[in-house]
Parts: C-alpha cells; structure tokens; sequence
C-alpha cells in the first residue's frame, strides 16, 4: 500500500490534474454560494411574504437540512452510477436553473 502512495506522491502534475483540482473547486464553490445566497434571499422575502422570525429560521434551517440530505440520498446514487455521472448532472442542473432565475 505504501508503494502506491509513494508512487502517486512521485507522480507530475499534468493538466489532467488540474482539471480535476478545477472540477472539484467547482462542485466547492456551487455548494459555498447555495448556502450563503439564502441569506440575500431572506432579506428580500421577509417584507414581501410577511415573513416572523420563526418562518425565516424555518427557510434558513431548510436550506442546511436540504444539503444534508442531499448529501445522504446523493451519495448512495453515486455510489451506485459513478460520481463523475452525478457531478456533470449537478453541475448540468446548476446551470440550467441559473439561466431560468434570470429569466424571474
């Protein structure tokens, strides 16, 4: 076992790792900005929805809850297709729902 680490460890970087190192900086951040965007989302629904403070906890706690079972769910279905499989759908998924908030 050790060999193999050694041997990985020895390896040069090529373009191909950076490229993985960008990928997974992408899944990071996607997951950093829906987590912190429902903080800007509150501020503008609280007047609109007449929302108390117990709603607005609600949304927010929602948002973590979602991500953690996201996380549950998703990595069972990874396992199970592939991860690259379900990374490129997410990413996918992001993109496509970034283009339709524009359009609200």
């Amino acid at each position: 076992m050790q060999a193999i680490h050694t041997h990985f460890d020895n390896l040069k970087i090529n373009s191909r790792h950076r490229r993985i190192v960008m990928a997974a900086g992408l899944g990071i951040f996607l997951d950093g900005y829906d987590l912190s965007i429902i903080a800007v989302a509150l501020l503008l629904l609280k007047p609109q929805w007449h929302l108390g403070p117990a709603q607005m906890g609600l949304l927010g706690a929602a948002t973590l809850a979602g991500a953690a079972l996201g996380g549950l769910i998703g990595g069972r279905i990874a396992d199970r297709f592939g991860r690259k499989v379900l990374y490129l759908i997410d990413v996918a998924t992001f993109f496509i729902a970034a283009i339709v908030s524009g359009f609200a």
